[in-house]
C-alpha cells in the first residue's frame, strides 16, 4: 500500500493525466466559456493575422468587458454578436477577398468593432455608403504599423486604394465625450486632452486630409443623451451600434458618394517602406475621440 502511493508512483501518473486532460481541452471550443468574441477569435491566430482565420461566433449575450474585470453582473448590457473572419484572419466575410476591394480600414479594436455584430462595423457601414467593399483590417492597437500593415496591402494588391486610418488609441475616448455631464467634472491626465489636437496639426502640417470626428461626437452625444440614448456601450469603452452609425455617416458627409474614397484616383493613396508612394499624398486617417485601453 506504501509503495502504491509513494510519490514516485504518484507523480509521474499525475502528469500523464494533466498532459491527456490538456491535449483533450485544445480540440475543444472555448466559444461557451467566453462573455465576447475577442477572446474566443484570438485563441489561435498565426503571426501576421488579427483573429484566427476562417472563425465564425455567435453570443447571444454577449457584454462588455468593464463589467467582466469589474465582476458586476448587474451592470451588464446583453446583445447579440456575430463575428466572422476571412481566410486571411481579419473580420470580414469570407466571400471579401474574392470581390473587388475599394478601400481598406486600419486601426485597433474600434476599427475591428469591439462589441458589435459583422453588418454594424465601420467597414461595413462605410461599404453601405459608398457602394463598395471597405476591407476590415483593423486589430490590436500594437499591430497598427507599418511592418504589419504592408503586407497586407500587398497580400491584397491594393495598390491605388485607399487606406482609411482610425485613430483611437491614446486619447481620453468616452470619459471625454461625456464628461460635461458628470457631477464630477474631474479633468483628464497631464497631456491626455492635447494628444489629438497635437496629432491633427502634424498630420495637416504634412498634407495629410483628417477628419477629426470630436465636436461632431460631443454634440451627437448631448443631443441623444436628452433620449436616454448612448453612443457607447455603458459596460464597455466602445463605440455602440448608433454611435458606429453616427461615425461612419460624419465620414460619408465629408467624402460623399461623388468623391468616395473607393472610387478615388492613387493620389489618395499611401503606402511605401518610407510611408508615401512616389507622387501620391498620405492616406485619409479617421480621427474620433475615443481610446484604445486594452
Amino acid at each position: 500500500m506504501r509503495h502504491r502511493w509513494s510519490l514516485g508512483y504518484v507523480i509521474p501518473r499525475l502528469l500523464v493525466a494533466v498532459f491527456l486532460v490538456d491535449a483533450a481541452l485544445r480540440f475543444m471550443s472555448i466559444d461557451p466559456l467566453t462573455f465576447r468574441a475577442w477572446e474566443a477569435v484570438s485563441r489561435y491566430r498565426p503571426a501576421g493575422a488579427a483573429f484566427e482565420p476562417n472563425r465564425r461566433y455567435r453570443n447571444a449575450r454577449s457584454y462588455g468587458d468593464l463589467t467582466a474585470m469589474g465582476n458586476l453582473p448587474g451592470l451588464r448590457q446583453y446583445r447579440t454578436e456575430v463575428f466572422t473572419t476571412d481566410a486571411l484572419g481579419f473580420r470580414n466575410a469570407a466571400h471579401v477577398l474574392d470581390t473587388q476591394i475599394g478601400a481598406i480600414l486600419i486601426g485597433d479594436s474600434f476599427a475591428v468593432g469591439s462589441g458589435v455584430s459583422d453588418d454594424e462595423t465601420v467597414s461595413a457601414r462605410l461599404g453601405q455608403f459608398w457602394g463598395c467593399v471597405v476591407y476590415n483590417a483593423g486589430s490590436e492597437a500594437w499591430a497598427v504599423v507599418p511592418d504589419q500593415i504592408l503586407p497586407i496591402l500587398q497580400r491584397l494588391d491594393l495598390r491605388g486604394r485607399t487606406v482609411i486610418r482610425l485613430y483611437s488609441e491614446d486619447s481620453p475616448g468616452k470619459y471625454t465625450v461625456y464628461r460635461p455631464f458628470l457631477v464630477d467634472q474631474r479633468q483628464p491626465g497631464a497631456g491626455a486632452g492635447d494628444y489629438l489636437d497635437r496629432l491633427e496639426g502634424e498630420l495637416r502640417a504634412m498634407g495629410v486630409p483628417v477628419l477629426n470626428l470630436a465636436p461632431f461626437l460631443s454634440a451627437q452625444a448631448a443631443r441623444h443623451l436628452e433620449r436616454g440614448e448612448y453612443l457607447y456601450w455603458l459596460d464597455d469603452i466602445h463605440w455602440n451600434a448608433r454611435g458606429i452609425g453616427l461615425a461612419a455617416a460624419a465620414i460619408r458627409a465629408q467624402w460623399p458618394a461623388t468623391s468616395a474614397p473607393c472610387g478615388a484616383p492613387p493620389s489618395l493613396v499611401v503606402q511605401t517602406s518610407d510611408g508615401r508612394a512616389p507622387g501620391q499624398t498620405a492616406p485619409i486617417p479617421v480621427r474620433p475621440m475615443s481610446a484604445e485601453v486594452r
